[in-house]
């Protein structure tokens, strides 16, 4: 069995949550053919949206730019223990905006021969304020974030004991 397509998971605001994508919409890239050994995400760019690496076996990596038009809003936190490990692997984040709560885990590893960056990254959309965030570091402490602002990535120490 072989799956040739590309779908944008446009949630239920469109006829069907899945749509299936042309080549003329995302560009070339995405619809070469390759044997992948990885993939990794990171935002590569600075500008608030993920890219993708991709390893491929006896070939170079190919690296997809996501360039998405600017206007939905984001925000990545950059964490570092100082009680559990310096790396916050394990830390849990989670936000409120627009009264709808996202979490995301400190976990670099995602996929054979590869690792993503340590930085959680949130979508936003149109949302302008984040109600509220809170961090749940290794070890059960938690840590409460106050006036948060948004498109930019915020570096957060853990509290000393």
């Amino acid at each position: 069995m072989s799956c040739s397509g590309l779908f944008w998971n446009a949630g239920p605001s469109q006829k069907t949550e899945f749509v299936l994508m042309t080549e003329k919409e995302c560009g070339p890239d995405l619809f070469q053919p390759m044997v992948g050994r990885g993939a990794a995400y990171a935002d590569i760019d600075s500008d608030g949206d993920l890219d993708i690496l991709e390893t491929a076996c006896g070939r170079a990596p190919r690296l997809l730019r996501n360039e998405s038009p600017k206007g939905p809003h984001w925000v990545r936190f950059a964490l570092r223990g100082k009680q559990s490990n310096r790396d916050a692997i394990g830390a849990v984040v989670t936000i409120t905006a627009g009264g709808k709560k996202q979490s995301r885990i400190v976990s670099p590893t995602r996929s054979y021969q590869s690792q993503c960056e340590k930085v959680v990254t949130f979508g936003l959309g149109a949302h302008e304020k984040i109600e509220s965030a809170t961090i749940r570091w290794p070890g059960g402490s938690t840590q409460s974030l106050e006036s948060i602002e948004i498109d930019r990535v915020i570096a957060v120490e853990q509290p000393a004991p």
